[in-house]
């Protein structure tokens, strides 16, 4: 290759666009909107002496200019308008965030022209050169162009300290020492800078920032931004009020939908005014008809803003439906999604404002209903039903407006326990019994609540990460360091618990259990779980020795470690499910989630007390093995989990004692090699070896169809398959424990099936509807910028104000003191570098590393020859001298 010719090799296919921080390739913006594959695989034919004859890079649905060599000589010889080539130029000026071509405020000009006669559109065709003389007319610096600025010298006072080449489109680095501004952004009374600086310039900016920041942790921040206030002292009770209005949006509702436009800020702030206590949040779906479509719902989330709901509503039209009936059954199930409180006294109240009945026959006497036969029986019940069973404070008010829903508000009365059905009504009258309704049920849910009894604690909760995906699980070191692992990415906090009184609903007393159960609402977790307590403790009611307290503490302790490995097991176990295809054959297995309190006054005497997800749904409750030899014929497919957390140990654990509701499992017992100390000896119900030979011997003495088909190790003496099957029922109405918020939740388990990421997720659709909802936050650890969903966010109580790829990495790397930043002093493990200067070994984080590449001596202009260590002072005040000596 001839000195003047360009090594396309060296050249950022991304250009300006380019996000990789460690890319050292020219990213010089005269590139842009140029092929850079197509002129790479040109070079490569030159070098091996071959003719190239392709028109392009045959890459399908590439949209650069395919140039060769020649051609892109020609280009860059042309002259420029403010440092910008013809071929750099977007063709639409689509103004798009994705775009990769520059886009420039031209005044209709049609920039597609310059390289193909256009006579299609009706935007301006001008030439480049008379274009040049518009755009310098148009601009804040007529007296001055990009093409006659010098690179270093003889340039106006106001462009000190921008960058020169930038403006002409020729320089190579991303980030540059000099500012890098497109001349036409340049704002003659701002000066703007995004020139590299010193990293610790950059770090006593940030410093400053945090000590001007109001004074509150990151979770509060996060609640403020999502409007999902959570108990923000220990120890306060706080309810909710969720108000929900369903509403017909079909052409007949005009007048109705304009009536809640109106008023329902007002609505809501006289009710405000009138209760103490609560927190209002409203939400509204609006239906159409199948015939709809696309536009059928329409629905906006529960917010405490309730002028966002007004505008939200004010820009809907109410328009189409066919026949009369209309698909009421699709609102409610819209509604079924929303992200209602999950406080245990919280409201709900519900207003359906409809002026016609829904589809089926069995629902009105109206003639007009194109599904009126095709419904099945009892189907919108069947919908109220799980909609009332959302929370036990659920009151359902049915404004009246023609006499054509009667039949239809009758059988919903059957359903729901708290249904208000009004008189007819006109659309003047809904403040006044929106109001009335809002009042009639906070005193309802009052007389509710005094028949129940609580306590109130304030406690510390550890949870642990429960989601980690790991390609080494296959591997005893794993399983053997796996409590290391939850102990190092553990979530830690203050919370309050409201524990119900009541434990008859939860405990069958005809069964020989050693465990009471209570159940709770976790304010600051915002879930409701049950704790668990030894029976004889119950018992006591508290009057119990040091020597009982401290054995019941250590079982909590020992569930929590035990039911967390039997999480883990199962997401793995679930991941291959996934492999293998075998959804179809065997449901994912879930165990719930445990979390670990210890609270500020005894509870029953303890203070150390185990807690898990709770189930909402009552499912009979089932033993598919147990500990030592016993496993059901009809289930003997569950053993397949056992032995396949058997296999993936590498024989030093096995899972036994499976039990639980359907595929959701709770109080594993773990069978241990005796070799290995671990918590899990501690546990009782241990066997050790003896556990594990009843395993192999007894209970799994033969494989089941699913332990070949996971490709399990098979025991010495097995010769037989064991062939029961999971019911294809049971892979029907499956639930599940989401990833993020811990809560249980329906599965939809064909949308599982689609997911082929190699991190298998199992999300509720609120966690996932709440992807989009962002915000922008600084990490505290590597100091950039980054998105984190806001639901996530609070409900997971991870590491707050640390982005993922940090608790990844930094987190879990034993860091050595020396190991930071040798100017600024910062420990993440993401940017820093490692350097050796005369000698000496020192570490530099990505903006010290980029800034010393590019530092020149303040006498010669030389770049940095690093022969010696720049000194703190000369690197922060940016005085760097050839071969200055370091002084400490």
């Amino acid at each position: 290759m001839s000195n003047d010719q360009l090594d396309f090799f060296q050249i950022c296919i991304d250009s300006i666009f380019c996000k990789s921080e460690n890319c050292q390739l020219d990213h010089s913006r005269k590139y842009v909107g140029i092929c850079i594959k197509f002129l790479r695989m040109e070079q490569k034919y030159n070098e091996q002496e071959q003719e190239f004859n392709l028109a392009d890079c045959q890459i399908i649905g590439c949209k650069f200019y395919h140039f060769k060599e020649d051609k892109l000589n020609d280009q860059l010889q042309k002259s420029t308008i403010n440092g910008v080539f013809p071929h750099n130029l977007c063709k639409q000026n689509c103004m798009s965030k994705d775009c990769r071509y520059l886009h420039r405020g031209w005044n209709n000009i049609c920039l597609a022209n310059y390289f193909t006669a256009c006579k299609k559109c009706n935007r301006t065709h001008k030439k480049w050169v008379d274009l040049k003389k518009e755009v310098n007319n148009q601009s804040q610096l007529k007296d001055y162009t990009p093409e006659e600025l010098d690179d270093d010298k003889n340039n106006p006072l106001f462009l000190d300290g921008y960058c020169i080449p930038f403006f002409k489109g020729e320089c190579p680095k991303i980030r540059c020492i000099k500012n890098h501004i497109d001349w036409e952004d340049i704002n003659l009374k701002i000066k703007q800078v995004n020139a590299l600086q010193p990293c610790t310039v950059n770090q006593d900016k940030i410093n400053q920032n945090k000590q001007l920041a109001p004074v509150s942790n990151n979770l509060e921040l996060l609640c403020e931004e999502s409007e999902l206030i959570h108990y923000k002292k220990h120890f306060l009770e706080q309810n909710v009020i969720d108000i929900l209005f369903i509403m017909d949006l079909t052409g007949s509702m005009q007048v109705w939908k304009n009536e809640v436009q109106c008023t329902i800020t007002l609505i809501i702030q006289q009710f405000k005014n009138s209760i103490n206590g609560y927190q209002i949040r409203v939400a509204f779906v609006g239906y159409r008809d199948v015939c709809d479509e696309n536009d059928q719902i329409v629905y906006y989330a529960f917010t405490q803003k309730v002028e966002d709901i007004e505008n939200f509503i004010s820009k809907l039209e109410t328009k189409g439906g066919g026949d009369e009936a209309e698909d009421i059954a699709a609102g409610f199930e819209q509604a079924l999604k929303l992200n209602f409180s999950h406080h245990s006294d919280s409201l709900l109240c519900t207003f359906l404002i409809a002026d016609a009945p829904c589809h089926g026959q069995d629902y009105h006497n109206i003639e007009s209903d194109n599904e009126a036969y095709t419904k099945e029986k009892n189907y919108f019940e069947k919908i109220l039903q799980k909609f009332r069973q959302i929370k036990k404070n659920n009151f359902l008010c049915c404004v009246k407006i023609t006499d054509q829903t009667d039949i239809m508000f009758q059988k919903m009365k059957l359903v729901f326990p708290f249904i208000t059905i009004t008189t007819k009504k006109k659309p003047e009258e809904l403040s006044e019994l929106v109001t009335f309704s809002l009042r009639q049920s906070v005193q309802e849910s009052k007389i509710l609540k005094q028949q129940l009894k609580f306590d109130y604690y304030q406690v510390n909760f550890e949870k642990a990460k429960l989601d980690n995906f790991n390609d080494n699980y296959h591997n005893q070191e794993y399983w053997k360091n796996y409590k290391n692992i939850i102990d190092s990415m553990k979530s830690k906090g203050i919370t309050g618990l409201k524990i119900t009184k009541d434990i008859n609903e939860l405990n069958n007393q005809e069964l020989k259990s050693k465990t009471i159960i209570f159940k709770a609402f976790d304010a600051i977790n915002n879930r409701e779980v049950i704790l668990k307590i030894p029976k004889d403790v119950y018992n006591k009611e508290g009057e119990i020795n040091d020597q009982e307290v401290k054995q019941a503490e250590k079982l909590a302790e020992i569930r929590f470690y035990s039911s967390t490995y039997a999480c883990q097991m199962a997401y793995f176990f679930n991941q291959e499910l996934q492999k293998g295809d075998l959804f179809n054959e065997m449901q994912p297995i879930f165990y719930a989630h445990p979390i670990l309190y210890q609270f500020k006054k005894p509870f029953y005497g303890l203070k150390k007390i185990y807690g898990e997800t709770f189930i909402q749904n009552q499912f009979q409750f089932e033993k598919y093995t147990t500990n030592f030899n016993y496993c059901d014929t009809q289930r003997y497919f569950y053993s397949t989990f056992s032995h396949f957390s058997f296999t993936v140990s590498q024989e030093i654990l096995v899972i036994t004692d499976l039990q639980g509701f359907n595929n959701i499992f709770t109080d594993p017992s773990i069978q241990t090699d005796k070799k290995w100390n671990s918590i899990l000896n501690e546990d009782e119900t241990n066997l050790k070896d003896k556990g594990i030979l009843n395993f192999k011997e007894i209970q799994h003495k033969d494989c089941s169809y699913l332990c070949r088909k996971l490709k399990l190790v098979e025991f010495s003496n097995h010769s037989n398959i064991n062939q029961s099957q999971c019911p294809k029922m049971s892979l029907y109405n499956l639930h599940g424990i989401c990833n993020i918020c811990d809560e249980f939740f329906e599965l939809n388990l064909e949308k599982i099936k689609l997911v082929k990421e190699k991190k298998l997720q199992f999300q509720c659709d609120f966690c996932l509807s709440e992807q989009e909802n962002q915000v922008c936050q600084n990490c505290e650890c590597c100091y950039k910028n980054y998105k984190i969903i806001i639901n996530q966010e609070i409900k997971r109580q991870t590491i707050l104000g640390i982005c993922d790829e940090c608790q990844k990495i930094c987190d879990t790397v034993n860091v050595k003191p020396n190991m930071c930043c040798y100017y600024c002093k910062k420990k993440c493990q993401r940017i820093l570098k490692k350097q050796i200067i005369n000698l000496q070994v020192i570490y530099l984080c990505q903006d010290a590393f980029e800034y010393i590449n590019q530092i020149q001596c303040i006498n010669c202009k030389q770049l940095y020859n690093k022969q010696d260590i720049i000194s703190q002072d000369a690197y922060t005040n940016q005085s760097y001298i050839c071969c200055q000596i370091i002084t400490k």
